[in-house]
């Protein structure tokens, strides 16, 4: 204000403004508060429309609950025993699912399911270097490890655990378990159970499951046995080499016996179909191979066969790399000596000097031992064993194994010295006797140099992979797990503990208590909706005072008038004895309250359960036996409809033109679907079987992204390829530095970008395994670094299928270092992708046929090849898709559905799946149901959708008038404030002049008074 305000009212003037534009203000601020209490007024109707819309929300959950016929598919188990003192639960627990089958059964758990647990031979260390003798391939449940004579104990487990991981684990772990001093062991355990246990074989000619212990060195036998003859493992191809699948270092190549024939196997360059082709070539005597195949979990394996035989002779391994041939886990026995050896009081080890053992006080030059007996052949042994100064127990190991046959010699955690007898014979004799010069002196492994005594067996296989096994209703089933689905239809039996001598009776019936508390929770929440619209539109005679601020609301109306609308009115296709509620004991009162009667309601679930379920659910059926019912939209409206059919699906497909009865010539095809492509490799001479397997594995395949380097980096002698360990300064043609950084961008599997480096800290003692880790860092660990044989680096997914994984390298400048390019495209390189789904197949003319798995114009491919002698046409290649009418309506297909078009007006979003191949044809009909729960949820979706509902259209009405009112309210404010402060204004200023017109007077007057004195 231009005057201030900071003055008393009347100060001057002697007349109280203030107080009198207060009172003006506050009758002109009576229009302000009309339009607040109508404001107010709005927001308690809003209020109650929240309230109305919350209890309505709910009765639409709980017409949910019924609306699917799924939900009327619920079971419950009872479970008791014959047994006074052992409960069900303890030996069992037991879960339903909708498919379950009512009934009653007759159960014994007589086994748990158990995983396989091998232990090696005990080793004195963890961390010394395992020697040349462990060197070599283990190829543990198809999935290979190499083993280096530098690895330790603890290395081979690291490598082992390694395996286990990705989007392929091994499902093996390995632990290195201390029993003691000198008594190291490498646990093997199976992650899953089951009588199938553990698959260890040996990948190279170096029998290394037998020298680390976990299984014997007894005669093989065959491990996948078939009538009169054996099978392989199974391989995800027929025609790519063995040692490619595998991952061997080095596969094998040697002569094995087949029957009365030598077959020679090279698994570096043989496929599965090689193999079977040089034993038929070799032909042994009633001897036949074949290659079959086996779909699991929609994967295709590829299995060699060998019929007519079971005798192999296999010295190199070959069969047992291949699964052909195994060897057991048999208990290991042997002799032990007497005595508990120490050395200055500790127990001795191998690495005691024998003149050290507390009880031989003076070593004379010319003491020795002689060792007696028999080896495991049966053979005497008679040898002398000289005793040095420095000879040590090790040294005496070393002795015994030599002299004694197939024996493992060791010393055991209390001093005793052990020899196992590994050839699983009874022959094995062992005495030491000691020849002491010095009188005082002596050197007794058994008390009296007595023979070595019998020890305890020492078990390969800690623990036998078990299958569970029940016996259900007299009938013995297996099973690898505990958890036992689905041989009782929807029912889920976890076993917890095995008694053969209790007997479980299990009754599996419907959950009909789950099934009334939803239909009386339906009922519940109609009857809160009831009540509050009841609340609202009561009205007081005698106070005449209405119950609610929505009383005579017309919408509110509405929603009472479509709801009860619905509880007379008859279900259409269901049984007229139970086509409304009221049929199966939910009444109405005269104050639209519903209410339940249990027995009445209870009698018809168990007598007519299926009517009831129709009541209340919606149901499509069909007639035709190509003709399924798939789904509905809240748009189909019940009722009976014919299908027609004038185009049936199809799947794109291509067939050669070439008979390949006698095989074909070579080729490269590749198959394109989407963004992933298949390239096959077809060898002159394949037969059409041969060729349909080799294209189907790669079909069927899935591949995981690796990215490999251009550049193959060498060590200092330019010949060796660079390997983790390599030292900085140790790589050809490179002169890296302390403080060299080495970075790194690139994207993950997902697409996200990321990027990271490496500094060298020391470049003569990092190396290059640093570089390698901080790259998996950061990945966040979804990748392997690493190197490959030729020094490439090669970055690889650790999970298969699709990838956009990607790498760039940025090396320090003009130090030499160069990594080259890194790409899928390169050497080691491969594009991540899921199987295509496609099928090869004869299309029984001995012709090549390549069709799509799924029907419809969508699911297509191209065909591509280099020489076209497969007799296939380049191309692309689509099925079509169905076409036809449902109600005579209009309808859209999309493979093998049929689907009525939006905004028919009976089957707009009704959804058929049509499986037949006849066009033009009435496929049959379809049949939808709408029960009670459905309706309701319809009818609530039209009041409640916060979209399309109407109660969302009169919320957002009365928010849009709350919102009016606020600014009515502040714009009529801010007028009343201008105009009060106006009035102020010249109030202060009338206060100021008069003010001023008294200070004149006064002056005046005293200019006055002061003349007259």
């Amino acid at each position: 204000m231009s005057i201030s305000t900071n003055l008393v009212a009347g100060l001057s003037s002697g007349f109280d403004w203030r107080s009198m534009i207060d009172q003006l203000m506050a009758i002109e601020h009576r229009r302000v508060d009309l339009v607040t209490a109508k404001k107010t007024d709005t927001e308690t109707k809003l209020a109650a429309w929240r309230s109305a819309n919350s209890k309505l929300l709910a009765f639409k959950t709980a017409a949910v609950a019924l609306r699917d016929p799924d939900s009327f598919q619920v079971f419950s188990a009872s479970m008791t025993t014959n047994s006074s003192t052992v409960k069900a639960g303890d030996l069992l627990s037991v879960s339903t699912a909708a498919g379950a089958a009512p009934g009653t059964y007759s159960l014994k758990v007589t086994n748990l399911a158990q995983a396989q647990k091998l232990s090696s031979n005990p080793l004195t260390s963890q961390s010394t270097e395992l020697g040349s003798s462990f060197a070599g391939d283990l190829v543990i449940n198809g999935r290979v490890v190499s083993i280096a004579a530098t690895d330790t104990l603890a290395g081979a487990a690291n490598k082992i655990n390694n395996l286990n991981s990705g989007s392929n684990p091994s499902g093996v772990t390995a632990t290195v378990v201390n029993f003691g001093a000198n008594d190291y062991r490498l646990i093997l355990t199976s992650d899953t159970t089951g009588a199938q246990g553990i698959s260890l074989l040996n990948g190279s000619a170096n029998n290394l499951v037998q020298s680390f212990g976990w299984k014997d060195s007894l005669t093989a036998t065959v491990k996948n046995s078939i009538t009169s003859g054996a099978q392989s493992d199974r391989f995800s191809s027929a025609n790519t080499a063995v040692g490619s699948l595998l991952g061997l270092a080095a596969g094998e190549s040697a002569g094995v016996t087949i029957g009365d024939r030598s077959v020679a196997i090279n698994l570096a360059t043989m496929s599965l179909t090689d193999i079977k082709n040089a034993i038929n070539t070799a032909a042994p005597t009633g001897v036949s191979a074949s290659i079959i195949s086996q779909n699991v979990e929609s994967v295709t394996y590829y299995r060699l066969q060998i019929d007519g035989t079971q005798t192999f002779s296999d010295a190199e391994n070959i069969l047992n790399t291949l699964g052909v041939l195994d060897h057991g886990s048999a208990a290991v026995s042997g002799k032990i000596s007497g005595s508990a050896m120490t050395s200055e009081g500790a127990k001795i080890t191998a690495a005691t000097v024998l003149r050290d053992i507390d009880g031989y006080n003076t070593y004379t030059a010319g003491d020795y031992l002689t060792l007696t007996g028999t080896n495991t052949s049966g053979g005497a042994v008679n040898t002398n064993f000289s005793i040095g100064s420095s000879t040590t127990v090790q040294d005496l190991l070393d002795e015994i194994e030599t002299r004694y046959g197939n024996v493992l010699a060791y010393v055991t955690s209390d001093g005793k010295i052990r020899v196992d007898d590994l050839s699983g014979g009874a022959s094995l004799a062992v005495n030491l006797t000691d020849h002491v010069q010095d009188a005082n002196s002596k050197l007794e492994f058994v008390t009296g140099d007595l023979d070595f005594g019998a020890a305890d067996a020492r078990q390969r296989q800690i623990i036998a992979g078990e299958d569970a096994a029940i016996e259900l209703d007299g009938v013995t089933v297996t099973n690898s797990s505990n958890t036992i689905k689905d041989v009782i239809a929807g029912t889920t039996l976890n076993l917890v503990k095995e008694d053969a001598a209790t007997t479980v009776n299990l009754t599996i019936g419907r959950d009909l208590t789950t099934i009334k508390n939803n239909i009386n929770n339906f009922v519940s929440q109609y009857n809160e909706v009831m009540t509050y619209i009841n609340a609202q539109f009561s009205y007081n005679a005698e106070e005449q005072k209405t119950g609610g601020v929505l009383f005579g609301d017309g919408t509110l109306s509405s929603v009472k008038t479509n709801i009860t609308a619905l509880l007379t009115q008859t279900v259409w296709g269901v049984s007229s004895q139970f086509s409304t509620l009221s049929l199966i004991g939910i009444t109405l009162d005269n104050s639209l309250q519903l209410s339940v009667n249990d027995s009445v309601l209870t009698g018809y679930l168990q007598t007519n359960f299926n009517d009831v379920k129709a009541l209340f659910s919606a149901q499509g059926t069909t007639s035709g036996t190509d003709l399924t019912y798939i789904s509905y939209t809240k748009d189909t409206q019940a009722g009976l409809y014919a299908v027609h059919v004038d185009q049936a699906a199809t799947r794109g497909s291509v067939t050669g033109s070439v008979d390949l009865a006698a095989g074909g010539a070579a080729d490269t095809l590749t198959v394109t679907q989407g963004s992933s492509a298949a390239t096959v490799a077809i060898t002159a001479g394949m037969t059409l079987s041969d060729i349909v397997n080799t294209v189907n594995t790669e079909f069927s395949a899935v591949h995981t992204q690796t990215l490999s380097g251009s550049q193959q980096l060498k060590q200092d002698d330019n010949i060796t390829p660079i390997t983790g360990g390599t030292k900085w300064d140790n790589i050809f043609g490179a002169s890296l530095v302390n403080g060299d950084v080495i970075s790194f961008s690139g994207t993950s599997r997902g697409g996200g970008s990321l990027s990271g480096s490496y500094t060298i800290t020391n470049a003569g003692t990092d190396t290059v395994q640093g570089l390698l880790s901080a790259i998996e860092t950061a990945f966040s660990s979804q990748v392997t670094a690493s190197l490959d044989s030729s020094g490439r680096i090669t970055v690889t997914d650790k999970f298969s299928g699709g990838s956009q994984l990607a790498i760039e390298m940025t090396e320090p400048a003009d130090r030499g270092l160069d990594f080259g390019t890194v790409l899928t495209s390169n050497t080691g390189g491969a594009v991540g992708r899921y199987a295509l789904s496609l099928t090869a197949d004869d299309d029984g003319s001995n012709h090549l046929v390549i069709r799509n798995n799924d029907y419809g114009s969508g699911s297509n491919f191209t065909i591509s090849q280099v020489t076209g002698e497969l007799g296939l046409v380049d191309g692309a290649y689509s099925g079509l898709d169905v076409a036809g009418t449902i109600n005579g309506e209009t309808a859209t297909g999309s493979g093998q559905t049929l689907t009525g078009a939006a905004g028919n007006a009976n089957t707009a979003g009704l959804s058929v799946k049509y499986t037949g191949a006849a066009s033009g044809v009435d496929a049959g009909t379809v049949k939808l149901t709408l029960g009670v729960a459905e309706l309701f949820d319809r009818a609530l979706f039209g009041i409640t959708d916060p979209i399309d509902g109407y109660l969302g259209f009169k919320q957002e009405s009365l928010q849009n008038s709350i919102k009016s009112f606020d600014t009515q309210i502040e714009q009529m404010e801010a007028r009343l404030n201008l105009r009060m402060e106006t009035m102020i204004n010249r109030f202060v200023a009338m206060e100021t002049a008069l003010a001023t017109m008294q200070t004149q007077s006064n002056w005046l007057t005293s200019q006055i008074n002061s003349w007259y004195i």
